[in-house]
Parts: structure tokens; sequence; C-alpha cells
């Protein structure tokens, strides 16, 4: 593999055909190009399951001009994948015929299980959700897996999607509008869904959502609320949210909807069908919330690829991998990030007497830690304020929208001022016992970072002591000149205090034992 290969994978679905460009370096891969064509292929497919003349140009104009973007990039291996239209076409081979001939790609088509798959392996690579359903909503189809123990155990391919279901249950009346029968699809859809008995019975168990309805409906939740984070990723809604959500949208024509903030306005027309598809599977599941998963499809095909090329573990620890994947994209020196995560840790655990914090707290002392020099990519002179931006706007696997602000505020944290100035347009994210959450773990973060402020690794190791009001805390080296690290790590004396009430005294010994 090159240095810097580019993969794009095609994904020509019911309503829209999308792209995504991944570049992969030696060790890393990042996402460098996301692009979308409404095409409507499905539509007036009809009883004869053909795509229609008008429908094979959309597509066709929309692949040439993606061709050009891959050709442009000069991305190396194109991964296409055609879904449920091509897969229920009765003109398929004509069709993809045509496509190979002027775009000279060759479309595989998946079935109805792989398209599950794949969307399940998207998933599983974006969250660390143990067991869930995942919910794929596409034009034609609705993918829906069960999960657990992050192995699949069952999935199947519906055959209705947004599109099919708004064509199929449009009110015909003079009168309609173009409203939907909204009780003749719930009717549908409740029937459809609970004749699959292993959706049922499985109370507590939460329904992950992918692709753009999912998306838009959390969107549009999100304007509603007036949600101050711009990140669809590992959103989530309650059921009683989404109900609240669908009983809104139910209530607007097509043309409010097209100015409905949120909304996408090419999705303004089947938005209704595609919600009332997360409403029914979350009736007859059980699923209390709805998580927004920002992979899907597109990026399980990506996924595999990557892990075929580097033999790398598939369903390993995806919030490991993305970490480590983040610390090498910015260009962190890793092994000093790693010990700097190394002694916070160390500093957490033999001073839990004194915080009383969880294991939770603990990680994201540790994400914080090998993270925190990320923004001295864009730029070294106020590096914390780029770090807090990037990792804010970073999709950080397996952490809620909360945790991944906390995380970029202990990264950056400077002083409590500073902190609270970052933090004011996102309190709706924050409980009120997270300020001092974050001033705790940061005073551990910024004590590590002083006692390795020379990149040596020379401490390699803390105990504490806590006795008569003040923490003894033995730093042990592997060499006795830390004199830069001490006076560092004896400066912050002041925030300590302030985090947890008394005073800490240095004191060095020496040591042979090198633990990493």
């Amino acid at each position: 593999m090159g240095v810097n290969q580019k993969v794009a994978v095609i994904d020509m679905g019911s309503n829209t055909i999308r792209m995504v460009i991944f570049q992969m370096n030696e060790l890393t891969y990042h996402l460098i190009d996301d692009t979308k064509e409404t095409v409507r292929l499905s539509e007036n497919m009809g009883l004869e399951q053909t795509i229609k003349p008008a429908a094979m140009e959309r597509a066709l104009s929309a692949l040439a001009r993606f061709m050009k973007i891959c050709r442009s990039r000069q991305v190396e291996t194109i991964i296409p994948v055609a879904t449920a239209a091509v897969r229920q076409a009765k003109n398929q081979a004509e069709y993809l015929e045509r496509v190979k001939q002027e775009t000279q790609l060759t479309f595989r088509v998946l079935s109805g299980h792989e398209e599950g798959y794949y969307g399940f392996l998207g998933v599983i690579n974006g969250l660390t959700q143990p067991t869930g359903f995942t919910l794929d909503i596409g034009g034609g189809s609705s993918e829906v897996t069960y999960f657990a123990e992050r192995e699949l155990a069952n999935s199947v391919s519906m055959p209705f999607g947004a599109l099919t279901l708004t064509e199929q249950f449009r009110d015909p009346a003079p009168t309609g509008e173009g409203k939907l029968l909204l009780a003749d699809i719930r009717h549908y859809l409740y029937g459809a869904i609970s004749s699959n008995e292993w959706i049922g019975g499985k109370t507590g168990v939460p329904l992950i959502g992918l692709g753009g309805t999912v998306r838009n409906i959390a969107r549009i939740h999100r304007e509603l609320i007036q949600y101050p984070l711009e990140s669809a990723h590992q959103y989530v809604m309650t059921k009683a949210q989404v109900d609240e959500t669908m009983a809104f949208i139910t209530q607007l024509s097509v043309k409010e909807l097209q100015a409905l903030p949120g909304l996408s306005k090419d999705r303004a027309d089947i938005i209704v069908a595609g919600g009332l598809i997360i409403q029914t599977l979350m009736e007859v599941s059980g699923a209390p919330e709805l998580i927004i998963s920002g992979n899907g499809l597109r990026e399980g095909l990506f996924f595999e690829h990557y892990y075929q090329v580097h033999g790398s573990e598939a369903f390993g620890n995806p919030l490991e991998l993305d970490v480590q994947n983040t610390m090498r994209y910015y260009g962190v020196q890793i092994e000093h990030a790693k010990h700097v995560a190394h002694l916070s840790v160390r500093l957490y655990d033999e001073l839990a007497a004194i915080h009383s914090l969880g294991e939770r707290e603990r990680l994201l002392l540790r994400i914080a830690a090998q993270l925190h020099n990320v923004g001295v990519a864009v730029s070294f002179y106020e590096w914390q304020k780029h770090t807090y931006y990037v990792l804010l706007h970073t999709k950080i696997v397996g952490l809620t929208h909360r945790e991944r602000l906390m995380v970029a505020l202990v990264a950056a944290h400077r002083s409590k001022k500073k902190m609270r100035e970052m933090s004011l347009p996102y309190q709706q994210l924050l409980r009120p016992e997270d300020e001092d959450v974050i001033a705790k773990l940061s005073v551990f973060l910024m004590m590590a970072r002083a006692m390795d402020r020379s990149l040596s690794s020379h401490i390699q190791d803390v105990s504490c002591e806590q006795k008569e009001g003040k923490v003894k805390i033995v730093v042990y080296s592997v060499d006795p000149d830390i004199r830069l690290e001490l006076k560092e790590a004896g400066e912050l004396q002041q925030k300590f205090v302030k985090a947890f009430g008394c005073e800490y005294s240095l004191k060095t010994k020496l040591t042979t034992d090198r633990k990493q």
C-alpha cells in the first residue's frame, strides 16, 4: 500500500448516492471528502420494478461528477456498492452495464443481510455500546440488526424505506395536498416490524440510528431545543423526545417542512415516513433511547478495507484505536503523551481518597492526557485554545457530547475563569458538579505534564500518602537530576489547594525500574 493511499466508497442508494474519501497513511486514516447527490433512483419504479430512464440519467450524471472528484484527488481504490433500488430492479443488469460503460465502475450489489452487516460494522467502530439494535433507513429498504457483546446476532432487510413508503401511502384524494395516510403507515409498519420476533422482548436496549433520515430527525430536535453543539454523532434522544419531534413534523405541510430549520430540503417530502419507521421500531423493540451514529454502511466498508490492509482487529477496542489514530494524525509525541497519561492516572488512583471520583472520570482523564497536545499541530502559540477546539469538534469514539466537552476542557485547562469562558456557549451540556470534576482532573494532568516536562520519562512512577491534612507525593526517578520537573510540579500548589483543599509536598526516590 502506498504511504498516502486514498480510498473512496460510493454508496448508490434508492434516494441518494453518497461518496466518502479516506486518506490512509502508514498507521492512520482520516476523512478528506464527503459528498452526496439526491437522485431518487427508485422513483416511480412501480409494480414492474424497473429503474426509469430519468432516474438513470440523474444517477449517471452524479457518478460522472463523483469520478471527477476521484481523479482530481488521485484516489487509488474505489469501492462502489449498490443497495435496495438496484437490488430490486428487474433491469439491474442493463443499468449496471451502462454504469460500467460510462464510468468504468463495477458496482457490487449488496444483499439485504450484507447491507445490514456493513452498517453494523460502521456502528461498532464508532460507538462502544456492547448491545443494541441498529436501524439504517434508506429510500427503498430499512435494515435492522441486533448485536450482543458487540457481535451480530440477528439482521433483517425490510422492503420499505422513506421514499417508497411516501409513494405508497400518499393520500390520493384531491384535497389530500400530498399528505400521508399516517394511520395506515403506522399499521403497516407495526405489522411488518413485529413479525420479526427477535426484535421484541429486549426492553432497555438502545436503538442506534444511521443514515440521512435519522440524522435529519436529530437535527430538527436539536434546532427545536436550541442545542449548542452542531454534532450528530452520539447525539441521544429519548423515546419521548422522538415522539415529540414526530408530533411536531406530522402537523406540517411539505412546504412548511422545506422551510424547517435543521431539515434538508430534499428530504422534506419523505422525512415523516422515515420518522415513523424510527418511532414504530422503538415501540416494538422497547428501546428507551435513540443514539445517532455518524458511522454507517460507507464507514463499515472502509473499515473492512482498512483492517484487510493492516491486519488489525475489527472488533477490538474502538476507543483505544480512535485515540491512537488521533494522536498520530496530529503528530503528537506518542511516548510522551502515553507517559503523561500514565502519571495522571497514577496520581488519580493514589489520591482516590481526596477526590471520590469514579471509573468514568478516570477514563476521561486518560483520554485528555493522551490528546492534550493536539493543538500544537495548529500552532504552538495558544495551543490550549486549539486543543480545546479540536477535541470539542472531534467525534471521539464512545464519548457523549458532555464527556467530549469535559475532555476538551481538561486537556486545555488553564484556570477556572478561562474554563468558564470557553464552556459558556455549551453550559446546556454540563451538570452542576462538572466544573469541580474538570478542575480536579485538570490538576492531575497539569502535574503529570510537569513531571515529564523534559519529555524524558525520568519520573517513572508516583506514590501518595495523606497525613495530617497534607499530601506527600513521592516521585520515583531513574535520573537524579529532575530539578526541572520538581520546579514545575511545585508551582501547582495553589491550584491543588483550590481543587482538593490541602497542600502537597514532593519527595524524590531513585529507582532503576523503568515501567514503560
